[in-house]
């Protein structure tokens, strides 16, 4: 009598659940083959299947949101049937999401209503094995179990109980664990062999096989290994001692004082330095207000749906249909004004109707139809016109959001400009369209101007339409002045400007009567200098106002720099002079006080300390000295003159100087010796040298990239010409051939008549002898 073979699996009860829970608790999530020790009808498989699918804590079996519905479907239109992929980001499990999506596509097609779930043939059939237990509810337990599990029961509580882990007491169970498993498969052989089923016992060698392998062997190399070249490489490598702090890593707290030292030392130095800029600093650091928090803006959520809206909106026109069946004349209903329309009058109706968002589960429903209609699509192959499909999304992997924004009632009125009574656009007053509070229903005009403060309204009373028919007549009549032709400016200058400052800020001192604290002091401090900056700036000259590009070194040499002075009127020589000094100066005070970026140039006190900077009201005479001088030239007369006298500074500079390379500066021709102006011919020789080399290079450089550019274009031209060289080749041989042909056919044209006529001669006289022979042959025989 064979036993029978005991199958792992099944539904799952309250007890297994309750020992699978509480042996997770004990064990973790990774050692399943001792939980399912405890469980005698469950595999390891099981149970892990079991824990992630129905019994972890972390899973959500609540009911779906509109979100999780988008998402799931748009998920399995990218990656259909990848169900564990999408189980992660929808936040559901696998089978979940499949389920779920069984039920969409089920709904899709309009099972709802008039369905009987009886006839669904995923339903099992009475008999039939659930191939997915694990994701079910477990079965109750009985009133009275049965002994296996309650045997199962008490092993699972006292193996559960000791949770001290005396290591003898479990080594002593899995001893007993492993001989139970020993002795089931021993009764399983033997009735195997019994039932003549005689399989092999394979012994499974755990690691390595010592009895038929050699552990860790490499085979040695045939023949002789030269190692030259590895102890030549062992000696070429130079020894370096290094001491142990090398070797170590850099000690933490050595490097935190290293750095706080330095710290130290640049707070040392500032105090000495600049002690203003350092407290400035502190406290602006140490100010809360520059501490700003940006806190993420939270809309609320809409307070009403759409479905609601509508609502309202029927609401509102049985309301007017019930107002328009009352009773009551034409007479008395002109008398009554029509708040039907919204309180801003002169709105422009909806030429078309709005179109509305549709909602969640309307998208939903499409993405269902959507993807029920490609999966029962028929192949392409067949041809045919494609399957038509609801507008869709495929730019991410999660659907787009739409969001719904609150209707704001108080927005909504000032969509559009207002109008009067009679339909008659007129510009409006005041601000914006949307107003700021509620507008106020005023269509008989009685509520007065002051009383009820309006903005961005429509004209409601006599008054404001008055003052807009003013404020049009005055915009027609400013619309016929005609445009202007020139524009103006006003400068004010800088200084002006400071002193109507001082004086606005004395009238507000000698107003304000609060005592100064440090922050006014300070504050009063920093306006202070940055007024005294600002004066200093307009101090400048007019080079450094505009930023034009200064020379790294001042000439500071008088007799060279008017070389190309006036020398017919002593007069206008002397004046040059005057102002060649005075532009020496200026460009010395300049250099001095705000040197070039890269100078090295020192400039001698002697340069600077006559020089004072003018200020404003100084200048102002001179400047419109200047400005007469050029109104009574011509301007004509003052460019040739300029231009004149740029190309002889330009030909005397360019003639009278040359570069000395061992004074490494330009040195005059006049006052230098031969040898100078040898070492200088020899010096720009060998910088026009230089510059061919250069240029020539970067042509070589240059020839060199457009052969890289270029090679594959020249390898295909000469390939193309080779070819065409062989086309016209091929072409003069068919010509010749074609000529040869040709007259050759023309000869056998001519040849042909005479040899067929050659040839019947032949043949006649064949036919004759034939017959002579025949009758020869006949006389014969008689």
């Amino acid at each position: 009598m064979r036993l029978p073979h005991q199958m792992k699996g099944g539904v799952w009860k309250n007890t297994e659940d309750e020992i699978l829970k509480a042996a997770v608790m004990k064990y973790g999530k990774n050692q399943w083959a001792r939980i399912s020790s405890l469980l005698v009808r469950k595999s390891a498989k099981q149970c892990k299947a079991r824990w992630y699918e129905w019994l972890d804590p972390s899973i959500k079996k609540t009911e779906w949101s509109r979100e999780e519905e988008e998402k799931l479907l748009h998920l399995a239109k990218l990656m259909p049937t990848q169900w564990r992929t999408i189980a992660p980001i929808v936040g559901r499990t696998a089978q979940q999401c499949l389920e779920h999506y069984e039920k969409l596509l089920d709904q899709a097609q309009g099972k709802d209503e008039g369905y009987d779930a009886r006839d669904d043939p995923r339903k099992l059939k009475p008999g039939e094995i659930d191939p997915n237990p694990e994701a079910k509810p477990a079965r109750p337990d009985p009133v009275d179990m049965d002994e296996d599990e309650k045997e199962m029961l008490q092993e699972a509580r006292a193996r559960l109980a000791n949770t001290r882990g005396k290591k003898a007491k479990r080594k002593a169970r899995e001893k007993q664990i492993e001989e139970a498993k020993r002795i089931a498969a021993m009764q399983k052989r033997r009735e195997l062999r019994a039932a003549g089923l005689d399989s092999g016992r394979k012994r499974r060698v755990r690691g390595i096989d010592y009895a038929n392998e050699i552990p860790f062997q490499k085979l040695v190399p045939s023949g002789l290994f030269a190692t030259g070249r590895e102890e030549e490489e062992m000696e070429a490598i130079p020894f370096r001692a290094q001491s142990l702090d090398k070797l170590k890593e850099k000690r933490r707290d050595v490097e935190e004082e290293k750095l706080r030292q330095k710290d130290r030392e640049k707070q040392r130095r500032r105090r000495e330095q600049d002690l203003p800029q350092l407290v400035m600093q502190v406290n602006k650091m140490n100010d809360p207000d520059a501490v700003k928090k940006f806190m993420k803006m939270d809309l609320p959520t809409p307070q009403m749906s759409d479905q609601e809206l509508e609502d309202i909106a029927k609401i509102n026109t049985q309301a007017m249909e019930l107002d328009d069946s009352e009773d009551g004349t034409a007479a008395t209903k002109a008398l009554m004004p029509n708040y039907s329309a919204t309180p801003q009058r002169g709105l422009t109706p909806a030429r078309t109707p709005v179109a509305r968002t549709p909602t969640a589960e309307n998208r939903i429903r499409m993405e269902a139809e959507n993807l029920l209609a490609m999966n029962s699509a028929e192949t392409p192959l067949k041809g045919g016109e494609n399957v038509p499909l609801h507008p869709s999304d495929y730019s991410g992997v999660t659907p787009k959001r739409m969001d719904m924004r609150t209707p704001n009632v108080l927005a909504t009125p000032g969509g559009t400009p207002a109008a009067n009574r009679d339909g008659v656009m007129t510009p409006r007053l005041g601000g914006g369209a949307t107003p700021q509070r509620t507008p106020i229903r005023d269509s008989m005009g009685i509520n007065e101007e002051g009383a009820t403060p309006r903005r961005g309204g429509g004209g409601g009373t006599v008054a404001l339409r008055g003052a807009n028919y003013e404020l049009e007549e005055m915009r027609s009549k400013l619309s016929s002045i005609p445009a202007p032709k020139h524009e103006y400016a006003v400068e004010i200058p800088e200084s002006v400007k400071t002193q109507l400052q001082d004086e606005l800020d004395q009238s507000n001192q000698a107003v304000s009567m609060k005592i100064a604290d440090a922050t006014d002091l300070e504050l009063q401090r920093r306006q202070e200098e940055e007024r005294q900056r600002e004066i200093a700036l307009s101090r400048r000259s007019s080079a450094l106002k505009k930023e034009l590009p200064r020379p790294k070194a001042v000439n500071l040499n008088p007799d060279l720099a008017f070389v190309y002075s006036n020398k017919s009127d002593p007069e206008l020589a002397k004046a040059e002079e005057m102002v060649q000094a005075e532009v020496i100066k200026m460009l010395s005070f300049d250099q001095h006080k705000y040197p070039v970026q890269g100078s090295k140039q020192k400039i001698p006190s002697n340069f600077t300390k006559d020089y004072s900077e003018m200020t404003e009201e100084e200048l102002l005479p001179a400047r419109q000295a200047v400005l007469e001088q050029l109104e009574q030239e011509s301007s004509s007369l003052l460019e040739n003159l300029l231009s004149q006298q740029g190309e002889e500074v330009y030909e005397a500079c360019s003639d009278s100087y040359f570069f000395a390379p061992s004074q490494r500066k330009y040195v005059h021709a006049g006052v230098s010796t031969g040898g100078l102006q040898v070492e200088g011919i020899q010096f720009e020789f060998d910088v026009i040298q230089d510059k061919i080399a250069q240029y020539t290079s970067r042509a070589q450089k240059i020839e060199k990239k457009v052969g890289v550019y270029t090679k594959g274009l020249v390898a295909r031209h000469t390939k193309i010409l080779e070819e065409i060289a062989a086309l016209i080749a091929e072409m003069e041989k068919a010509k010749l051939d074609l000529s040869c042909f040709t007259k050759l056919q023309e000869l056998e044209t001519q040849a042909i008549p005479q040899r067929i006529g050659e040839l019947e001669c032949e043949v006649e006289e064949l036919r004759q002898k034939e017959s002579r022979l025949q009758a020869y042959y006949s006389s014969l025989f008689v």
